[in-house]
């Protein structure tokens, strides 16, 4: 029964380990804005988002291949694998003159998803950012 019970144990953990190691860990992305990412300011521009941990993404620049900013986030669970990945903003003001803020990145292969930890304080409604909405990026 004991030897039962581990081999489960054994298949249980290498079926885990193949679904980690399927997941993306590093994708390209457009994003056509500038952007605020846990208060760090990011211009519009090609990058490669990368997984360094389950704590910290990169975003790098696909020009210079220069680490422009490195986030902590905290990893959330989903209800299904992700077939596409994608980043999602959080826009005041409109998509032409508003401020775009970076909620969660979602990577390819993976139900886990990462959500900045850094989010900012919602800001009050005003004429100015009274359109304020969620829209999605995908990740190529």
């Amino acid at each position: 029964m004991k030897r039962r019970i581990s081999m489960l144990l054994i298949v249980a953990a290498l079926s885990l380990g193949a679904v980690a190691a399927s997941a993306q860990i590093s994708a390209p992305i457009y994003v056509p804005f500038a952007f605020i990412a846990n208060h760090q300011l990011l211009p519009a521009g090609t990058y490669k988002v990368e997984v360094l941990s389950h704590r910290f993404l990169a975003f790098v620049n696909s020009e210079t291949g220069n680490t422009e900013r490195i986030v902590m986030v905290r990893p959330e669970s989903g209800s299904k694998i992700e077939t596409i990945g994608r980043l999602v903003f959080l826009s005041y003001g409109g998509r032409t003159e508003g401020r775009y803020i970076l909620k969660e990145v979602h990577m390819v292969g993976s139900s886990m998803h990462h959500v900045l930890v850094v989010q900012p304080k919602p800001e009050p409604l005003s004429a100015k950012n009274a359109t304020t909405s969620i829209f999605e990026i995908a990740l190529r």
